[in-house]
C-alpha cells in the first residue's frame, strides 16, 4: 500500500517472521479528530491483547491521510472510516489492521505475514466485521435482522417477511448484503477462525449470534428472492457460506476443511491480487502448513495455481481437482498474462458464482460437514463417497440415502507424472507454440472412446432450457440420429434410448438440497411432466431461436460459435431412422401432448429417500445445472455424453485413474505417435538443456464428461464380484450449541454407512488378474502446457 512516508523509515523489521507481527494503538480522539495511530511490533506466544479487523479496502480513489508514529500514511477511505468509528474517546484500541501492520511494498514479509493471518485472527480477543459508513438502510436493516432472530428462536414460522417487517424494511436488509464485504475472499477465513465476532456499520453493532441465527431464518423465507439469480441473491448465499465456514468450526468434526473444496466453494469471490484466490482460502485450510503451498508473492499466479494442482493430486492419488476446470473463455491467440495456465489447471481468477462439476470434491473420512439448508442445519459425514466404502449410502434420522457419486474408475489411485525442465527436456522450440515442461502432467488410464458428433453448447441456462426449438434438437440428436456404430451399446428401442436421453440430461441423478441422489424409475415421470410442460408454458413471443447465418452478431464470439457449432450438429442428424423408431417417438410425443391438457401429478413415492425429494422442481434443477455450458455428445460407439462446450468432434475420451469421471482431452496436431524417448532434430537423444521434439503423442485437456453406460466402472471390465454391504455405525461429534436451536441438546450425532464385505481369497484372484489384464491396457496420457488457446 502506497504511503506518503517511505516504508523502510515506518517499519521496523520483523525478527522471527513466523512468531512475531505488528499492531497499531489507536489513540482515543473525538470522533471528527484527526487519526493518530503507534505501530508496535507484538510477539504472539506473549498472548498479546488486541481485536483484528475484518474489513473490504474499497476503492483507492478517496483516499485519506492518517498519522502513523507522528509520521502520514495513505489509508483507503473505508479503512479511516473504520477507525474513525472504532476509536474511543478515553482508552486506546490495539488493533490489527492488514493494510497498516503489514509492509505491503516488502514482497518477503507480506508472504510472510499473509502466512500469520490464520494465527493472528485465531488469536485475537475479538474481530470486528465492518461493513462500511452507515447509510439510510442500515438502521431499519439492523432492527429487521434483531427482531427476526429474537423471533425465529422461539417460532420460525412468525419471522418472515408476510408476518414481520415492512416491504421497506427487508428491502434494506437486501441492500445490506450488497455491501462489498460480502464478496471478498479473505473475509471466510477471518470469520471463520474468529473467537468472538461483531458486526459493525457505521455506529450500528450487532452480535455474531444475532446475526447468525437472522441470517438462518432469512435464508428459510427466501422464497421471494429466489426470482432468478441477481447480484442481491449472490450476496446472500456469500453470507450463508460465511456462516457454514464458521458452523463447520463449530459444530464439525474439528477437521480442517480441505483446500480443494474451499477453492470449490469461494473461488469465485473477489480478490485483488489474484494470488490470493489460493492465499486467502489457505490458512482456514487442513494444508494451512504445507511448505510449498505457503503465499509467496514473488511467484506468477499462473506458478501459484499450477502448485496447488500438482500438490493435490500428488498427495490424495485423486483427481477430483481437475472437476475445477472449465474455463470457458477459451482465447484466440495470445492469452492475457494471468491466464497462462496449463489447460489441466482451473481458472480460479474469474468472479463466476456457478460451477457445476461432475465430480464431487474429496474429502477423507472423518471430515464432516455441516450444510446450512433451507430447512435447517444438517451434518454430512466425511468418507462417505470412497470407493470400495459403500459408495455414498448411508443413514440418517432412519432415512436411507443412496447418493450417486461416481466412480469411473473404481478405486484405482491416480499414477501422475509432473516433469521439470531439469529432468524432462522435451519441448520444441521449433514450430508453432513453445511447450514448457513445468505445464506437462501425465496420467496413467484408458482411452474408452472418441468424440463423434456434439449439438449447440447450452450457454443460457435458462433461456436455452425453457426453448422447445433449442430442447428438440438435443431430443431428436439423442433419439433420432442413427449411431455411428451399428450396435448401440443402449439397444435400438425407442424405450431404449429415450432411458439414455433423460438418465443422460440429469447424469442419472436427481438434485437436491443436501446431495445427489440416484435416479429411480420415477424419474422418467418426472422427465415426462417436465418435457410436456416445456411445450405447455412456452411463450413463442419471448422464446430463443438459436442464431441462423442471418441473425447471427458476427462480432459475439460466442453467438458466432454457436452458429457455427449449430450448423455442425445438423448435419449429423439422420433423417432416415427406422421407421419403427419414428412411429414410436410420434406415439410418445401423443403421449405428452394428453399431459399438456393437465397439471402435473405428484409421482410415486421413490424407494429411497423421502418422496418430496424425488419431485419436478428438484429434476428441473438437474436438468439446469448438468445441461449448463455442455453439449450433448455422440461418441464412435454410439455413446451419449454430457461434455464441456468446447468439445469438438475427434475428441478423446479417456478413464484416468483417480477419476471419478471419465475426461475429454484433445489429441495435440504435430506432436508425433512414438512413444517413450525424447530425442533431437537428427533423432538423437541429446543432453538436458538443449532444445527437443516432443514424439510423445500430447493432449489439451478439455474436461469432465458424464458418459452414460460408464460411470461405474464399466470401461475398466471389473470382474462380476457380489460383496454384501452391511451397515456401520458412525458417530460424528457436535460441540456446543451457541445458540443453533437444531444442536442445543446434542452431543453427537449418528449415521450408518453401508460398507461391502471384505474380499475372499478367490475373489482377491480375480481381482489379481484382472489388475494384470489392465495394465497391458492403460497408457501414459500426456497433457501438454497449452494455455487456453483451443487448437
Amino acid at each position: 500500500m502506497a504511503s506518503s512516508t517511505p516504508a523502510s523509515t515506518l517499519y521496523k523489521d520483523i525478527a522471527d517472521s513466523s512468531a512475531e507481527f505488528r499492531t497499531i494503538r489507536l489513540c482515543p480522539a473525538q470522533h471528527d479528530e484527526p487519526i493518530s495511530c503507534v505501530l508496535e511490533n507484538a510477539v504472539r506466544s506473549d498472548n498479546p491483547q488486541y481485536v483484528a479487523l475484518s474489513y473490504s479496502w474499497g476503492p483507492r480513489t478517496n483516499d485519506k491521510t492518517i498519522s502513523i508514529n507522528g509520521q502520514d500514511f495513505i489509508a483507503t477511505a473505508n479503512c479511516e472510516s473504520a477507525l474513525r468509528c472504532i476509536r474511543k474517546t478515553d482508552d486506546p484500541v490495539t488493533l490489527w489492521v492488514d493494510a497498516i501492520c503489514i509492509n505491503q511494498e516488502n514482497l518477503g514479509e507480506r508472504s510472510a505475514q499473509v502466512a500469520q493471518m490464520r494465527e493472528i485472527y485465531k488469536q485475537a480477543a475479538h474481530v470486528i466485521i465492518w461493513l462500511g459508513c452507515e447509510d439510510s438502510d442500515t438502521s431499519p436493516a439492523f432492527e429487521l435482522l434483531e427482531q427476526i432472530s429474537e423471533l425465529g428462536r422461539y417460532d420460525p414460522l412468525v419471522a418472515t417477511s408476510e408476518t414481520v417487517g415492512t416491504a421497506a424494511a427487508w428491502q434494506a436488509v437486501e441492500n445490506l448484503f450488497t455491501r462489498e464485504w460480502f464478496e471478498r475472499i479473505w473475509v471466510v477465513q477471518e470469520a471463520s477462525l474468529a473467537k468472538s465476532i461483531t458486526i459493525q456499520c457505521g455506529r450500528h453493532v450487532m452480535s455474531w449470534t444475532t446475526f447468525n441465527r437472522a441470517l438462518q431464518w432469512y435464508h428459510k423465507d427466501i422464497g421471494h428472492v429466489n426470482r432468478g439469480l441477481t447480484r442481491t441473491d449472490s450476496l446472500l448465499l456469500n453470507a450463508l457460506e460465511v456462516r457454514n465456514a464458521w458452523a463447520k468450526r463449530q459444530y464439525g468434526s474439528r477437521r480442517e476443511p480441505n483446500l480443494e473444496g474451499l477453492l470449490a466453494q469461494f473461488s469465485n469471490w473477489k480478490a485483488t491480487d489474484l494470488r490470493d484466490k489460493v492465499n486467502g482460502l489457505l490458512g482456514m485450510s487442513d494444508e494451512h502448513a504445507v511448505p510449498e503451498l505457503q503465499p509467496d508473492y514473488t511467484r506468477s499466479v499462473c506458478e501459484t495455481y499450477t502448485k496447488v494442482v500438482k500438490y493435490l493430486i500428488t498427495r490424495d492419488k485423486r483427481l477430483s481437482i481437475l472437476g475445477q476446470v472449465d474455463n470457458p473463455a477459451m482465447y484466440m491467440g495470445e492469452p492475457p498474462e494471468n491466464k497462462r495456465l496449463p489447460s489441466w489447471v482451473p481458472d480460479w481468477t474469474p468472479d463466476r458464482p456457478y460451477r457445476n462439476r461432475l465430480s464431487e470434491t474429496y474429502r477423507p473420512e472423518g471430515d464432516s460437514q455441516v450444510m446450512v439448508t433451507s430447512t435447517g442445519m444438517i451434518m454430512i459425514p466425511g468418507g462417505l463417497n470412497m470407493p470400495g466404502s459403500g459408495y455414498g449410502t448411508w443413514e440418517q434420522d432412519s432415512m436411507v440415502r443412496e447418493e450417486m457419486n461416481f466412480k469411473a474408475s473404481l478405486d484405482l489411485l491416480a499414477d501422475c507424472c509432473f516433469p521439470t525442465g531439469a529432468d524432462s527436456p522435451i519441448y520444441y522450440r521449433g514450430r508453432g507454440p513453445e511447450f514448457d515442461p513445468e505445464g506437462t502432467m501425465s496420467l496413467k488410464g484408458i482411452k474408452v472412446d472418441t468424440v463423434h458428433s456434439v449439438t449447440v453448447p447450452l450457454f443460457r441456462a435458462k433461456e436455452d432450457l425453457d426453448d422447445p426449438t433449442f430442447f428438440l434438437e438435443w431430443e431428436k440428436f439423442a433419439i433420432l440420429q442413427a449411431a455411428p456404430d451399428a450396435e448401440c451399446p443402449y439397444g435400438g428401442s425407442f424405450e431404449d434410448k429415450l432411458d439414455a436421453f433423460w438418465r443422460t440430461l440429469t447424469t442419472d441423478r436427481i438434485y437436491t438440497e443436501r446431495s445427489n441422489l440416484r435416479a429411480r424409475p420415477v424419474c422418467r415421470e418426472l422427465f415426462e411432466q417436465w418435457r410436456a410442460g416445456l411445450t405447455r408454458n412456452a411463450n413463442p413471443a419471448v422464446a430463443h431461436r438459436p442464431e441462423t447465418a442471418d441473425t447471427v452478431d458476427y462480432s459475439d464470439e460466442s453467438a458466432a460459435s454457436r452458429l457455427l457449432y449449430g450448423m455442425f450438429a445438423q448435419l449429423h442428424l439422420s433423417g432416415d431412422a427406422p421407421p419403427d423408431l419414428l412411429r414410436d417417438y410420434e406415439a410418445w410425443k401423443h403421449h405428452l401432448s394428453q399431459l399438456e391438457s393437465r397439471p402435473p401429478e405428484p409421482p410415486n413415492p421413490a424407494p429411497s429417500g423421502p418422496p418430496e425429494e424425488y419431485t419436478l422442481p428438484n429434476l428441473e434443477a438437474s436438468l439446469r445445472i448438468w445441461c449448463f455450458a455442455r453439449k450433448l455428445a455422440r461418441t464412435s460407439s454410439g455413446r451419449l455424453a454430457l461434455v464441456p462446450e468446447h468439445t469438438q468432434p475427434g475428441d478423446h475420451i479417456y478413464v484416468l485413474y483417480g477419476g471419478s469421471v471419465p475426461y475429454v482431452a484433445r489429441p495435440l496436431p504435430g506432436r508425433g505417435t512414438v512413444k517413450g524417448y525424447w530425442v533431437d532434430e537428427l533423432g538423437e537423444r541429446g543432453e538436458v538443456g538443449a532444445a527437443y521434439r516432443v514424439i510423445m503423442p500430447m493432449h489439451q485437456f478439455v474436461g469432465e464428461a458424464y458418459v452414460h453406460g460408464i460411470m461405474d466402472g464399466e470401461a475398466l471390465g471389473y470382474p462380476p464380484i457380489q460383496r454384501t454391504q452391511r451397515l456401520r455405525r458412525v458417530e460424528v461429534p457436535v460441540s456446543g450449541a451457541r445458540g443453533e436451536p437444531e444442536f442445543e441438546a446434542l452431543d453427537s450425532l449418528t449415521v450408518f454407512k453401508y460398507v461391502p464385505d471384505p474380499l475372499t481369497p478367490e475373489q482377491e484372484e480375480l481381482v489379481a488378474k484382472w489388475r494384470e489384464g489392465l495394465r497391458a491396457r492403460e497408457q501414459d496420457v500426456w497433457f501438454d502446457h497449452v494455455t487456453s488457446v483451443m487448437l
